[in-house]
């Protein structure tokens, strides 16, 4: 009997101590964390998830400041970009953000910018810039193809480019976008 107890009490402390390294709270396993270090190569068929805000501020020339993020690719495969950028606060205007892997550019114009749709909830897949020095609001592929090949050389940077301002002059917001890319493949 005293070896159950004693059984009993190590299996229990095993357990507690297995669960001790973990500290994500997050119920959603097919995230690969996005920059700012600490990410995990993905696998086929998770997300490499990123975020980007941009702050309206009088301590800027230009009126705001713009918070990015990046994800280092450490592997070779494929990646399905997203259509849209969903905004998780603010509001995306008639703006613009960009989603830069390696020497491609890819530009998403804020849906407030389409004459049925003023609500700026998200940024859709407009255009592929010529060169990463271009502003996204210059002419580019408009039909870019969103799903790319990459390697441990091209990296991922996400970013607004241009404030989210509604049209009309209407308000404009803090705003913080999210990008949830696909890893269609991986040799992770």
């Amino acid at each position: 009997m005293k070896g159950l107890k004693v059984w009993t009490l190590l299996s229990v402390l095993m357990l507690a101590a297995a669960g001790c390294g973990s500290d994500n709270d997050d119920d959603d396993d097919n995230n690969s964390g996005g920059g700012g270090g600490g990410e995990q190569t993905p696998t086929t068929g998770q997300e490499i998830v990123l975020t980007s805000k941009m702050t309206f501020t009088t301590d800027a020339d230009n009126g705001f400041e713009t918070e990015g993020d990046d994800f280092d690719v450490d592997f070779n495969g494929s990646l399905r970009l997203p259509q849209q950028l969903d905004v998780k606060e603010g509001n995306s205007g008639v703006g613009w953000a960009r989603l830069e892997v390696g020497d491609r550019k890819f530009c998403y114009r804020g849906n407030a910018s389409d004459g049925d749709t003023a609500d700026g909830s998200a940024y859709t897949l407009e255009n592929e810039a010529f060169s990463n020095d271009i502003p996204c609001s210059e002419l580019g592929n408009d039909s870019p193809d969103p799903v790319l090949s990459v390697d441990p050389d091209k990296d991922i940077e996400f970013e607004i480019e241009t404030p989210g301002c509604s049209l009309g002059g209407g308000a404009c917001e803090d705003t913080t976008v999210e990008a949830r890319i696909d890893v269609l493949e991986s040799d992770a």
